[in-house]
């Protein structure tokens, strides 16, 4: 079969990531069901907050909440996907407007 090739996605836990933008948003409670979260709490403690998430299998992950963003709702978070993979929680809309390679 001829054509062209389009490569597909970069995927980070199921989001996709284009080639030119590697920020991941994506809602909160959207990024749960995903990963086949059944429960979220919202822990507040001395150094901020976290959310503190159970799998449909019983195992359990954390996810940090930015540190502007202790005061949210989980309705109205969104999950930003850093490069490297780790989901940090945040009221915050993030997207990437420059970029220089070194």
């Amino acid at each position: 079969m001829w054509g062209t090739y389009i490569q597909p996605p970069l995927l980070i836990f199921g989001i996709p990531l284009s080639p030119l933008n590697y920020i991941a948003m994506k809602n909160l409670l959207e990024y749960l069901k995903e990963n086949d979260a059944v429960k979220a709490s919202k822990i507040i403690g001395a150094n901020g907050a976290f959310i503190s998430v159970e799998k449909a299998d019983g195992s359990k992950f954390t996810l940090p909440v930015g540190k502007k963003s202790q005061e949210g709702n989980l309705a109205e978070y969104n999950v930003l996907i850093t490069d490297d993979g780790q989901a940090i929680a945040t009221m915050n809309t993030y997207q990437e407007v420059e970029s220089v390679t070194l």
